[in-house]
């Protein structure tokens, strides 16, 4: 480990182009002269005030350490690791998008006009060579084609070595390989990147389980002679709840470790179960349930299959990305662990690994960077509408004519309102005071605010993942605000903890950015 008083700065053109990274004691005289200002707080960035012709670029290599948890990215240049971070990935983007949906198809799933439905509209195939649609048949092959027309014309042959487009990926899986190609453009806006070197690896899960497995044996599994998944688990378990040893009842697969706490859907994490005990159990596990018998069905690695499996579906996506903006090299993890332990002497962890990726077979890497932690910022829902709750009355008309009266009376409010929520619950007050025996608590949907945010006193607007310093307690704190409250104040997550501080006390150091960097 280098000296890391001296820890690089990196340097932006006055066009905002990435330049090569210059000292501290330089960037500070370039500050005080007038010459750059402050473009990013962390990792720390000057932007230049006057434009640079034809800069002098060294050759800057960065090296991705992929995964399915978290990343590593380092940059390495003239013989110095000067960029080492780790960001951990987003996981179960599914589920989350699904119940996103769901709440807002109740209301229209009601009212929708009759549509027939359309003859393959879910279809999924692309070009191999240029990813454009496909043709929605071909003799040849049966089915859709395998280029489209153009190519097709040209001569191109699918399988004839051509770079291939990646096929569909699933919301978790293409969320993970977002993240990893987001964090190197990321990167690329602050460091002159000429390389990107990929680690890859091929797992052979099968391979794992059984050290013995060979030949045919591939193709014959515990799985073969069953119609599907539900049908094995059924039968290994002769057709009985697991749980109350019951044979009548309507069977139900249970996850022993729940899917929402990252359970995967192998036959080792089912077993078959009855309704009444499937619901019963709930989002705990058969151990926490009472069954620890159950429990041990479960192997220990059977988690670490599902992460091995995410990584090898996302490698050729996150190649196919990079390279379309970037030269992409890629290794193998056994290189990488050799690199890192013999060759670097440095200890196991994503950012090293990432140093190993980058530097080749006898380089010395001195790491003068230190190693910053990433945070991506939360996802904005797409909700158009919120609910504005009147928390202490409720629209009850006696009579159907009492009820038409107020809600001509609201409707003719609520268009001078402009649905504007100050003026909805002043609306409410004026209602309250017309008929009071009508009301006990009522919500309206009014247009959601595109941002949310918290203004101060001297005009400074705060948003969620904005970095800011705050003073509590008599004591300055620095950190991202995670959550803004209904009394004004700030949710602070600082490295002492979550703090709640006032706007009129805090200073913005840094806007919200898709990737948040700080030192560890």
């Amino acid at each position: 480990m280098g000296d890391l008083r001296n820890k690089p700065v990196y340097v932006q053109n006055a066009d905002g182009q990435p330049l090569m990274p210059t000292t501290p004691a330089r960037a500070r005289r370039m500050l005080d002269q007038g010459k750059a200002r402050i473009a990013i707080r962390s990792p720390f960035t000057i932007r230049l005030l006057q434009q640079i012709e034809s800069p002098q670029l060294q050759p800057v290599r960065v090296g991705l350490d992929t995964g399915s948890k978290a990343m590593g990215i380092a940059a390495i240049a003239n013989g110095k690791a000067i960029f080492v971070g780790e960001l951990p990935l987003r996981q179960f983007q599914k589920g989350s998008a699904v119940a996103d949906r769901a709440m807002h198809r109740r209301a229209r799933r009601s009212r929708l006009r009759y549509r027939k439905a359309r003859f393959l509209n879910r279809t999924r195939k692309k070009c191999k060579v240029c990813g454009g649609n496909t043709p929605k048949s071909d003799r040849k092959s049966g089915g859709r084609a395998e280029l489209c027309r153009k190519c097709a014309a040209e001569g191109h042959h699918a399988f004839a070595g051509i770079a291939k487009v990646p096929g569909w990926i699933s919301p978790t899986l293409k969320a993970k390989k977002d993240n990893h190609v987001h964090a190197v453009k990321n990167l690329a806006k602050i460091l002159p990147v000429s390389e990107v070197v990929v680690e890859v690896a091929d797992w052979d899960i099968q391979k794992i389980r059984n050290p013995d497995i060979s030949g045919y044996e591939y193709q014959n599994g515990p799985l073969a002679h069953y119609e599907n998944l539900r049908a094995y688990v059924y039968a290994r378990d002769g057709w009985t709840c697991q749980y109350c040893k019951s044979e009548d009842g309507n069977l139900t697969l249970d996850h022993i470790i729940p899917e929402s706490r990252g359970g995967p859907t192998t036959p080792n994490n089912l077993v078959a179960a009855c309704y009444n005990c499937n619901r019963a159990k709930g989002n705990q596990t058969a151990e926490e349930w009472g069954y620890p018998d159950i429990q041990e069905r479960v192997k220990k690695n059977e988690l670490a299959f599902k992460h091995a499996a995410h990584v090898g579906s996302i490698k050729n996506h996150i190649i196919y990305e990079l390279s379309k903006e970037f030269p992409v090299r890629t290794t193998y993890g056994f290189y990488t662990h050799i690199k890192r332990r013999d060759e670097l002497g440095l200890e196991k962890r994503h950012g090293h690994d990432a140093v190993a990726i980058a530097c080749r077979w006898g380089e010395k890497v001195e790491v003068v960077s230190p190693i910053y932690q990433g945070r991506l910022k939360p996802s904005r829902r797409r909700q158009k509408y919120q609910m504005l709750m009147f928390p202490q009355y409720r629209y009850k008309p006696r009579t159907k004519k009492g009820k038409k009266d107020l809600d001509n009376q609201l409707a003719k409010l609520k268009y001078n309102s402009k649905n504007d929520p100050e003026r909805l619950k002043a609306i409410a007050r004026q209602l309250r005071a017309l008929a009071p025996e009508f009301w006990e608590g009522k919500g309206y949907f009014v247009p959601k605010e595109r941002n949310k945010r918290i203004v101060a006193k001297d005009g400074t607007i705060f948003k969620k993942s904005d970095y800011v310093e705050a003073v509590v307690s008599g004591k300055k704190c620095r950190g991202y605000v995670t959550a803004l409250y209904s009394s004004g104040r700030l949710k602070v997550e600082t490295s002492e903890g979550i703090k709640s501080a006032s706007p009129d006390r805090s200073r913005k150091l840094q806007s919200a950015r898709s990737i948040m960097w700080w030192e560890e």
